[in-house]
């Protein structure tokens, strides 16, 4: 399923934990992955399975960045998440976990 951003309310589907293997699982056993054969910019997100081929490891930088083979998570307003290239000044590229 391709992932989307709605207003937070605190449900399952909104829920994440950073994993030891860098992933962010929902549901205890989805992993968010880019979607496609290779992580590449444009390419859109989605909740997958946490093995296998599909790309499923993330950074977590200091500035609030989440990092896929050198690209970001991006968020433009009016279209759904996807994999950029990095903007440091791009506040669609920030990202906050709270316990």
């Amino acid at each position: 399923a391709q992932a989307i951003l709605d207003d937070c309310n605190g449900g399952q589907n909104q829920t994440f934990a950073r994993t030891a293997r860098h992933q962010l699982a929902a549901y205890g056993n989805r992993c968010l992955v880019a979607m496609g054969a290779a992580p590449a910019a444009g390419a859109k997100l989605g909740l997958g399975e946490c093995e296998g081929a599909t790309p499923t490891a993330w950074e977590f930088a200091a500035n609030g960045a989440l990092t896929m083979n050198g690209l970001c998570l991006d968020a433009p307003a009016g279209a759904p998440p996807a994999l950029a290239a990095c903007d440091a000044n791009s506040p669609t590229q920030r990202w906050t976990f709270s316990q």
